[in-house]
């Protein structure tokens, strides 16, 4: 599949459903993207309110490039919220919305090996980056970002499995009165994504 025709999909794909209704959120499912549809680093996403680009795996704070890196939909709900889903290897999401935000919101989980491999993650805000070795629960409670670009708090509700290897729940960005989300990025080893919701 060509880039045009991944970013045409794409761009219908995040225009479509929403998740968290009511509350200020525009949000995002991934139930119009074709089901062969393949993503690499370096393809661009053009949405209605946001700008999203696939970038490499973070492994402490480095890019780390791989063949096996994608982006494809998955028929499975793993993250949280109804099939399909993003699913994601050695990828990192870079988010810059069309105009700042107050609050992000997205369903999303993480493969760790029961000895606690592939937990590394890394979260960036407003230029300033957090790494995780205990995966995306490990950033709960974080704040990232700066007096000048505004600061950003990050809240994570993970759920551990009770078998598997999957651990589940919700990232959240909110940035703190006076402040503003201008971009972020999200990277893992496996993951999926689902719910992608942005509040202005």
């Amino acid at each position: 599949m060509n880039r045009l025709t991944r970013m045409t999909l794409c761009a219908v794909l995040l225009s479509s459903g929403s998740a968290y209704a009511g509350d200020g959120y525009h949000c995002y499912d991934f139930s119009r993207l074709a089901e062969d549809t393949h993503l690499e680093v370096g393809d661009v996403i053009e949405t209605r309110h946001a700008t999203i680009k696939i970038q490499p795996y973070l492994q402490n704070g480095q890019p780390i490039t791989s063949d096996a890196s994608r982006v494809e939909l998955a028929t499975s709900a793993i993250a949280g919220g109804s099939s399909p889903e993003l699913e994601l290897k050695l990828v990192a999401l870079s988010v810059v919305p069309k105009k700042p935000v107050t609050g992000v919101r997205t369903r999303i989980a993480q493969s760790i090996s029961k000895p606690g491999g592939f937990a590394d993650v890394v979260l960036m805000a407003n230029g300033h980056r957090q790494g995780s070795g205990d995966g995306f629960a490990g950033l709960d409670g974080a704040e990232l970002g700066n007096s000048a670009k505004g600061i950003v708090q990050v809240s994570a509700d993970m759920a551990a499995p009770k078998t598997g290897n999957w651990h589940s729940g919700r990232l959240e960005l909110r940035a703190k009165p006076g402040s503003a989300i201008e971009g972020f990025t999200i990277s893992g080893h496996t993951w999926r994504a689902d719910d992608l919701c942005l509040k202005r």
